[in-house]
């Protein structure tokens, strides 16, 4: 079994058509991020039931779907250097840090 798209919002996500948009705490931050520090200890078992092979964080970036955005994202694009997700003294590297490159040419630090 294989579970797919498991993720929260942050900020608010223009497919949330309920009235559940117009409650600022559910498109927050601190439930973004309660819901991922749950999702990560997860140990996958419940009781009476075969536990998932593989569960999948939805999603990596926040996205565009149809027109509507969605951020669901652990980053906003795919070119940030830094989660959502960080400490409130986290510096993200200088961009053209070697140990940092993308394309996986950097040398072991």
């Amino acid at each position: 079994l294989w579970l797919g798209e498991t993720g929260w919002s942050s900020s608010l996500s223009q497919s949330l058509a309920t009235r559940m948009a117009a409650c600022k705490e559910w498109s927050s931050m601190e439930a973004f991020h309660r819901y991922y520090d749950q999702f990560l200890k997860w140990d996958l078992d419940g009781p009476g039931v075969e536990p998932p092979d593989h569960v999948f964080y939805f999603t990596a970036r926040d996205s565009v779907n149809f027109g509507v955005s969605e951020h669901f994202g652990l980053m906003e694009v795919c070119q940030d250097l830094r989660c959502k997700l960080r400490s409130a003294n986290y510096t993200a590297p200088p961009p053209g840090d070697e140990h940092h490159r993308r394309d996986g040419a950097a040398g072991d630090a």
